[in-house]
């Protein structure tokens, strides 16, 4: 069994449902945002700093009752979220951070035209902001939808590709990733060689399986994937998963730690003395919601790798 390094437990912080989490592809700015405990709907968003601690957060006046969904987009921070105010919409809005980066407040924010009764997914490859979602119709279908300026959204809607789970997003090296649990709880991939047409080009069924949502991030070359296992025990996972042309998933890790839900993970890039010659580390770290009955938020470092990797 592996260990993660680095944890942090909030014992002040829980959730019913997974915590979200990003981080520049940049640079170490990584943040988490969440959904209250049972007795709380309303979103809360922090930074977490290199050492897993997290900077003065705050509790927005926006509630929700599933998981937010982050990105960086344009130099910004982006929260996706379902509305708690009856209609399910899709919401999204940026966050503005004090001038110590702490305390972020979602701002300019609008309904989509879209709603779902799971949690968003988002990702942004630079130029441009995916969103996904299942759709409120009867087989749960996947809807991704592009936008260049975080307003205006152009969707597609999957008619193979349906999930009772939210789904997961991630780009990397000129392609988008699109991860989710199938009806069988099995982990399925789908490869989109041009996001500008969000046109899939490949779909692999994994041999992993979770009862939750699967997770995603960029990672040197390949995509990391987090999942909770099927285990008995609700243990931690992460893999990398290697592209087209050879689709495959490698270098598994499962963690002593459980989680309630699936986790969320992210990858941040650690720069390092000009002058010690050590190369930038790419870190991945991995946020989740414990097993404690009270849902208390945890973020730890999973794997750390050169950059060039």
């Amino acid at each position: 069994m592996n260990i993660l390094t680095a944890k942090v437990t909030y014992p002040q912080e829980s959730s019913t449902v997974r915590p979200a989490l990003s981080a520049r592809s940049d640079g170490w700015w990584t943040v988490m945002a969440w959904r209250g405990n049972s007795h709380s709907d309303n979103l809360s968003a922090a930074t977490v700093n290199l050492k897993n601690d997290l900077e003065p957060k705050r509790v927005d006046s926006n509630t929700s009752k599933v998981a937010p969904a982050l990105t960086f987009f344009r130099n910004q921070w982006w929260m996706a979220w379902i509305g708690d105010d009856g209609e399910s919409s899709i919401n999204i809005g940026r966050l503005r951070f004090g001038p110590n980066a702490e305390s972020p407040e979602i701002v300019d924010q609008h309904k989509t035209a879209n709603t779902s009764l799971l949690a968003p997914a988002l990702a942004s490859s630079g130029d441009a902001i995916y969103l996904a979602w299942i759709g409120r119709d009867a087989t749960g279908r996947i809807n991704i939808a592009r936008s260049t300026d975080g307003l205006t959204f152009t969707k597609h809607i999957f008619d193979a590709y349906t999930s009772t789970r939210a789904p997961a997003l991630a780009y990397n090296q000129g392609r988008l990733y699109l991860a989710y649990t199938a009806g069988n709880d099995r982990i399925t991939m789908v490869e989109f060689d041009d996001p500008t047409t969000v046109v899939p080009t490949l779909v692999k069924e994994l041999d992993q399986s979770t009862s939750f949502e699967p997770s995603l991030a960029p990672y040197g070359r390949y995509v990391a994937v987090g999942w909770t296992g099927q285990d008995g025990g609700n243990k931690l996972n992460v893999a990398e998963y290697h592209p087209s042309p050879a689709p495959a998933l490698e270098a598994n890790a499962t963690y002593e730690d459980s989680a309630s839900t699936g986790p969320s993970i992210a990858s941040r890039l650690i720069l390092q003395d000009p002058h010690s010659n050590v190369p930038p580390q790419q870190q991945l770290v991995i946020a989740w919601t414990g097993t404690d009955g009270a849902g208390t938020l945890n973020v730890a470092t999973s794997r750390q790798q050169d950059s060039h990797q």
